[in-house]
């Protein structure tokens, strides 16, 4: 009879644990679902967000490409404008020798002086 009741204490003191160990595996199993669905809610945010940074790389990509062209139309319309800055000076004192040279033939038919004051020194 002592042996029966020892066993039968055992045999309780066995279903105890192994209750208890179910408990746990449930928790356990419960925290690994929990992170199973943390891990798939991280993944989608991290595809959303490569997707959205795939977008913007493509808008920035497209705004360099407008800014390299720029630069390039602002270099070719800095060239134009030394060459044109060049070619003006160099008009203008063309313009003060032909203009001299006219009022000088001026002067010449008619004696009234009056290009000797308009005159551009060359």
């Amino acid at each position: 009879m002592n042996r029966n009741k020892a066993l039968i204490k055992a045999l309780s003191q066995g279903f105890k644990i192994l209750e208890k160990l179910y408990l746990k595996e449930s928790e356990i199993e419960k925290v690994i679902l929990q992170l199973d669905n943390n891990i798939s809610f991280i993944n989608w945010s991290s595809n959303l967000h490569n997707i959205n940074l795939k977008a913007l790389n493509l808008k920035i990509n497209e705004l360099i490409k407008e800014l390299n062209s720029t630069k390039d139309k602002l270099i070719k319309l800095h060239k134009e404008w030394e060459e044109f800055k060049t070619k003006l000076f160099e008009f203008r004192n063309y313009e003060g020798i032909v203009q001299n040279s006219l009022c000088i033939n001026t002067q010449y038919k008619d004696d009234r002086g009056k290009c000797s004051q308009k005159q551009v020194k060359s």
